[in-house]
């Protein structure tokens, strides 16, 4: 590997770090069976967010439905499907960047 390409791989390992620290999650309401649900954001691993801060996410515009649900209605998970697409897309963009900045090695022949 050149120099160019180490920068791209530490890069990489660092955006791999980051994701895997503060991950995606979402919020279910437990009352639809788990056709009701939000994309809460990316949180601390060490601080995920709660049912108290999903379930506004999750009344959004439709507040009136809402209005009697309890926290404990609310699940939040980690969106491990969402990690899973932004590790897969990191993995072919540093692929790509590896083959971009390979060294070419031509051999002259005379």
């Amino acid at each position: 590997m050149n120099g160019r390409q180490w920068v791209v791989a530490g890069l990489a390992s660092l955006a791999l770090l980051l994701m895997l620290l503060f991950p995606p999650y979402f919020g279910i309401d437990r009352t639809s069976d788990g056709r009701v649900h939000a994309f809460l954001g990316y949180h601390p691993l060490w601080a995920p967010p709660t049912a108290t801060d999903a379930l506004p996410v999750l009344a959004g515009e439709a507040v009136a439905p809402y209005a009697g649900t309890e926290p404990q209605n609310v699940d939040v998970r980690m969106d491990l499907v969402r990690l899973g697409i932004n590790v897969i897309a990191l993995a072919i963009a540093v692929g790509a960047g590896l083959f971009v900045l390979r060294s070419s090695r031509r051999s002259s022949c005379r």
